[in-house]
């Protein structure tokens, strides 16, 4: 809306009114310029993952396996929140979405290690340059060009309050799909029964979550720009915890600095 043409025109005649001027400069349509830069720096994540260490891949799950760590967090995470209160933090549906990532990512991590799979150390440095790219490169274009990317007042503590939550759900999303491993139709089949649970929770409580219509679209973009940058970088390494982790931080931001505040 505001790189539209008709946005800018209207904007125009505003300040013309306004201060009394009669300006006619010609509009600028700024929209493809800035789709094509973040297109360019989405992409830029692929050969950016060819420099990191090469590993081998994750050790393979079982279809029994996948479906029993895919289906039962999604199945029992919002019956359990739903007898929970959850409303504590002053940004819409945070501290719920917080919650809900944490039960359903320790769900997942305990379901999978008890079938015996376990997860390397973190890869430090592959970590660091997927939060880099997701929150300085990428989040810094988005600042600059599309909207605020960066926490004001109280969302940088907020930001650490709900990567409590981010964290372990990318890390057992990212153990599930063995680091990108999996390919296209587990990785599909995962995050619909994530977003699944989402919509289970909001027809149980739908008071407390009417406004998950509004969030959800935000979370798709998520798995869909970042979710296959995780895939790329996860490949390459095979790092399970490095590529959770990254993912994770980079998750918390986005809903940090993207959900609105509640009025005190």
């Amino acid at each position: 809306m505001l790189y539209s043409v008709t946005g800018m025109a209207e904007a125009r005649e505003w300040l013309n009114l306004a201060y009394g001027r009669t300006g006619t400069n010609p509009r600028k349509n700024t929209g493809a310029a800035i789709l094509s830069l973040m297109a360019g720096i989405f992409l830029l994540a692929w050969p950016l993952a060819g420099f990191l260490p090469e590993d081998e891949a994750p050790e393979a799950l079982t279809q029994g396996e996948f479906w029993i760590a895919a289906l039962v967090p999604a199945f029992f995470t919002p019956l359990v929140l739903s007898a929970l209160q959850t409303q504590f933090l002053p940004i819409v549906l945070a501290d719920y979405l917080t919650l809900h990532m944490l039960i359903y990512g320790a769900w997942t991590v305990l379901i999978l290690r008890g079938f015996g799979h376990v997860t390397e150390p973190p890869h430090g440095a592959t970590a660091a340059v997927l939060v880099v790219f997701g929150i300085v490169l990428f989040g810094g274009m988005m600042d600059r060009y599309v909207t605020a990317f960066l926490p004001a007042g109280i969302r940088p503590f907020l930001f650490i309050v709900i990567a409590i939550g981010t964290v372990p759900y990318m890390f057992g999303e990212t153990k599930l799909l063995e680091a990108g491993n999996t390919g296209f139709a587990y990785s599909l089949a995962a995050r619909l029964c994530f977003i699944s649970s989402l919509l289970v929770a909001t027809v149980l409580t739908p008071e407390r979550l009417e406004f998950m219509w509004v969030i959800l679209p935000l979370i798709l973009i998520y798995f869909v720009v970042f979710g296959t940058i995780g895939g790329w970088f996860g490949r390459r390494t095979g790092s399970v915890s490095a590529v959770g982790y990254g993912l994770g931080i980079v998750l918390a931001w986005v809903l940090a600095v993207s959900l609105p505040m509640i009025a005190p």
